[in-house]
């Protein structure tokens, strides 16, 4: 299917949202507050994938987690199709998808409306002058800290070691409680029974084909708003 015509079904989607929000447009989502009452109806805890692609992450998590609702943001609707249309083909109901900018986050998020952040293989930016477009970035921390819940979590997935050791520098620089971190996730005997080992995305499954180790970290802001490089 051509893009155009992705675009097009992506309009018939109930799961998928796609507002005209800018950088000039200062209004919040209508769904902001009301996730849970509005949207998922349910009091369940709402964990946000940034950056999902294609959605397979999101939707392999809202299988092996029923009582979760996740939302799936990424900016490029061509590839939001692909988790929406089978989203939408298996009747997936706590899944749903957010077409938009990370920048716009608060935008559609109340303080504390969200309990967990899954960060899943982003682009690296590895040249030291992008290290501020990183989705580990003091800056993006800042961002999460204002929809993220004082006792969510953060959960970064990546076969960069230059992204993950810029991410744990950050981490205990700033002494963030630390759930777990490995440097090997599929040879790590604590996480051999988890969803860090037993789910896997498309880019994932190619990177161990090619022999890349998967690195994962998981931690939480406990409240800080704050954050230094």
């Amino acid at each position: 299917m051509k893009k155009l015509e992705r675009f097009k079904e992506n309009e018939t989607f109930s799961c998928l949202y796609q507002p005209n929000i800018s950088y000039n447009d200062k209004s919040d989502f209508f769904l902001k507050c009301k996730w849970s009452s509005d949207c998922f109806q349910n009091s369940n805890p709402i964990f946000l994938e940034i950056g999902c692609g294609r959605g397979d992450y999101t939707v392999k998590l809202a299988k092996t987690f029923p009582n979760v609702n996740f939302i799936g943001i990424d900016v490029k609707g061509s590839r939001l199709w692909f988790g929406a249309k089978q989203t939408e083909t298996e009747k997936i109901s706590n899944v749903r998808y957010l077409r938009t900018r990370v920048e716009f986050l608060d935008r559609f998020f109340a303080k504390n409306e969200v309990n967990g952040i899954w960060v899943t293989f982003p682009d690296p930016h590895v040249r030291i002058s992008d290290r501020h477009r990183r989705l580990i970035s003091p800056a993006f921390l800042s961002l999460y800290s204002k929809v993220l819940s004082n006792e969510g979590t953060i959960t970064l997935k990546t076969d960069s070691s230059i992204l993950f050791d810029y991410a744990l520098k950050v981490i205990k620089r700033n002494e963030l409680p630390i759930v777990f971190e490995s440097f090997d996730v599929h040879s790590d005997p604590l996480l051999i029974d988890t969803e860090l080992n037993n789910l896997t995305t498309n880019y994932e499954s190619r990177f161990i084909s090619e022999g890349k180790k998967i690195m994962a970290v998981r931690f939480s802001l406990k409240g800080k708003s704050d954050f230094v490089e």
